[in-house]
């Protein structure tokens, strides 16, 4: 499974905060993850070898201090 494949690579991440998955397979998901400014690059960089694509990082509505990777 996608959140297990996750949960390996980056397990003190998914701990701690609520990750999501939207899509129709596994090879089509856009994974959303809440984190902190000075772990959006470590985690971005994770998630950007896994699915072969460079990363797309933007802050999230309403709340600054935090930052979405997807």
């Amino acid at each position: 499974m996608v959140k297990s494949h996750i949960r390996k690579m980056i397990p003190h991440i998914v701990d701690r905060y609520l990750a999501t998955f939207n899509g129709k397979n596994g090879n089509d998901y856009k994974p959303k993850i809440y984190l902190e400014k000075k772990e959006m690059e470590k985690v971005g960089k994770l998630l950007s070898k896994m699915r072969g694509r460079k990363k797309v990082v933007g802050f999230a509505p309403g709340a600054s201090k935090k930052a979405k990777v997807w």
